[in-house]
């Protein structure tokens, strides 16, 4: 791999001994995605390898790396917003179920994002392609990972019943009340009733993060 790097870039093997450890990383993912960078910038600006490999280093922190995989889907925020709180995935006929999303434009926007390499679909189910870019998607969206198409699809979720082998209630509830305090006052009687069923079973960090 240290060989490949210093054919692509034009590096000195001496060069390459003090940088190669800031591009490999022991994840395939991130290598992969600091190389796939480093090529784009050095085909559309004139720059130093050197300078632009310390830039992209590893040791910079994955997230700052990853966040280059967002920069063209901004128009698929809506759904990333969604699919991204989601580990364990969701099937494609809740998500087709709910009534916000315009369906030919959200299968396009799937087909999409499965091109990017930013999700992917096994069986009837869509996934986030990897943890590490469900953490760069959050801090990148920042407070409006929280916003009103999130509110009202995981009301969504909620009025189709407790369904474990799909959702998590109790994890939609905790998503939904940073939605906003509208939130709150909707499923108060609920979040009343789950502050506590933890206060009781002694899950006191778990309670707080309801009231």
């Amino acid at each position: 791999m240290a060989q490949t790097l210093g054919s692509c870039f034009h590096i000195s093997p001496m060069a390459l001994r003090r940088i190669a450890p800031k591009i490999l990383s022991s994840n395939p993912l991130l290598t992969s995605e600091i190389i796939r960078i480093l090529q784009d910038e050095l085909e559309n600006h004139v720059g130093n390898a050197l300078e632009m490999i310390t830039t992209y280093s590893a040791s910079k922190g994955k997230s700052l790396i990853l966040k280059n995989r967002f920069v063209d889907v901004k128009d698929q925020f809506y759904l990333l917003d969604i699919l991204y709180r989601f580990r364990k995935g969701l099937p494609l006929e809740v998500i087709f179920g709910f009534c916000g999303f315009i369906n030919h434009k959200m299968h396009n926007d799937l087909d999409f994002l499965i091109s990017r390499n930013l999700i992917n679909i096994r069986g009837n189910v869509v996934f986030p392609f990897h943890d590490y870019y469900i953490r760069s998607y959050i801090q990148l969206r920042n407070d409006a990972f929280y916003n009103e198409t999130v509110g009202q699809f995981l009301c969504y979720l909620l009025s189709l019943g407790d369904n474990g082998e799909v959702f998590d209630t109790d994890h939609v509830l905790a998503m939904l009340i940073d939605c906003g305090e509208k939130y709150l006052h909707l499923y108060e009687n609920k979040l009343k009733e789950r502050i506590h069923y933890y206060m009781q079973t002694t899950q006191f960090g778990t309670a707080l993060h309801y009231c």
